[in-house]
């Protein structure tokens, strides 16, 4: 892999590490054009219902669509009858395609909306742009000029846009931060926080009392990248206060061919937790070499970059027995959410794609949009938008993902443990629903800020 496609999934499982993930599959570039999307004029059937904790039944009642007598320019990218929103995705570049399925679910969210009347009568128009990796600050240029706000967003390098968006006061309400300085700009609000000093600890807790003599000999590998070092030692952090001890930390190359005297030295350590912070490729590599060795560790976290099913189909039998905490419904269980159905039917309608955990993400972003957007009516403005979102502490997306609180940046205190067997994830605990604690959303330093 060039060195420039390896940086560019490193940042992904950084954005990842709030507890999602994400399957990179096929291209579908817009250029620096942009698109508009004409949605579907027929109405969904309504999903059922579910009475599984976690869930929530998105009737047409419940949603923030629909027909009313909104009207007025309010402000940039508003009129009587429509509200321009723009969504920025890396599609073209080093890494082809990467967030692909995050421009998908913007795309099905709008679909979805407008085919119930869009926000209060105001049809939704979408504008898709391609930042390429290294042209955001160019589209958000754009954005600040033709459209009201961004929805659904995947930049790898967002904070070349920070500046020029604040300046402005467009509202950005991104599937994630790939950057810390991002994640804390005045103009980003998370549906789903990653924030800088914050960590998904959960799965710590739940390993400490599954596994109690094995998280006292634990090891981080990660890529040789400041990236990732950062985020090991923002776990090592966070997992310690749950009873975690790591005496193992390795740096590895970026794409490492030799695999072999990594495990060799896992195992004479004594390691009974073991986890990596690298390339999308790298645990599959890992998982393979100590199957080929017969290396037998308690746990094997392969952390949520890897909750995909192209880690199942690379691994093969070597997955088997890999555990991943996540924060966002399983996938395996869409048909005890509700949400969940209705994403999946829409991205089907409007691209043929299929769910991703961090499509999730960006459904949710859509739909806090329009939540938020319609509990100001005709007032629609880019600060009203922003105060608005900013009185919302508890969101889940209608259920679709564990409960956060996007006024303040936390991230989620739920997980769902999952964990590889007979080839697919399988939700190991709780038996149903999230499990939450106040203790999982851990305070960490960020390394990056120094000090």
């Amino acid at each position: 892999m060039p060195r420039t496609a390896a940086a560019a999934s490193l940042a992904l499982l950084v954005a990842v590490a709030s507890g999602c993930g994400t399957r990179v599959d096929g291209t579908d570039t817009a250029g620096g054009t942009g698109s508009r999307l004409n949605p579907p004029t027929s109405a969904p059937d309504s999903p059922g219902t579910s009475d599984t904790p976690g869930t929530t039944d998105p009737t047409l009642s419940d949603s923030p669509c629909g027909p009313g007598d909104a009207a007025g320019a309010t402000d940039v990218g508003v009129t009587d009858d429509t509200i321009t929103i723009y969504t920025i995705h890396d599609l073209s570049g080093p890494a082809p395609g990467l967030f692909q399925a995050n421009q998908d679910a913007v795309k099905a969210f709008v679909a979805y909306c407008n085919s119930l009347g869009g926000v209060l009568g105001r049809e939704l128009e979408l504008v898709t742009r391609d930042s390429g990796f290294f042209e955001p600050r160019a589209q958000i240029v754009d954005a600040c000029r033709e459209a009201f706000a961004v929805v659904g967003g995947a930049v790898v390098f967002d904070d070349q846009m920070i500046d020029v968006a604040e300046e402005c006061g467009i509202p950005e309400l991104p599937s994630f931060s790939s950057t810390p300085q991002h994640s804390i700009a005045s103009n980003v609000v998370h549906a789903v926080p990653n924030a800088a000093t914050e960590w998904q600890a959960g799965p710590a807790y739940w390993f400490a009392e599954e596994y109690p003599d094995a998280v006292k000999r634990a090891a981080v590998l990660y890529a040789d990248a400041g990236t990732t070092k950062n985020r090991a030692e923002m776990q090592k952090e966070a997992f310690a206060q749950a009873g975690f001890d790591f005496v193992m930390e390795k740096a590895i190359p970026l794409v490492e061919l030799n695999w072999g005297p990594h495990v060799d030295e896992l195992r004479s350590k004594g390691i009974g937790y073991v986890t990596i912070w690298s390339d999308l490729k790298e645990p599959v590599k890992l998982v393979k070499e100590l199957r080929a060795q017969g290396v037998d560790i308690a746990i094997v976290d392969i952390e949520p970059q890897s909750y995909t099913s192209d880690f199942l189909e690379q691994a093969g039998p070597a997955a088997e027995g890999a555990y991943v905490g996540v924060s966002t419904w399983p996938l395996e269980e869409a048909d005890e959410n509700a949400e969940l159905q209705l994403y999946g039917e829409w991205v089907d309608r409007t691209t043929g794609g299929e769910p991703t955990a961090l499509g999730i993400h960006t459904w949710s972003s859509a739909l806090l949009f329009a939540t938020a957007a319609k509990e100001l009516g005709s007032d629609l403005t880019r600060e009203g938008l922003l105060d608005q979102l900013h009185t919302v502490h508890e969101w889940d997306g209608h259920g679709i993902h564990a409960p956060t609180d996007p006024g303040r940046n936390h991230l989620a205190e739920c997980i769902v443990m999952l964990q590889v067997q007979d080839g697919e994830f399988r939700r190991v605990w709780p038996d149903e629903g999230f499990a939450c604690d106040p203790r999982y959303a851990a305070k960490v330093r960020d390394p990056s800020a120094g000090g």
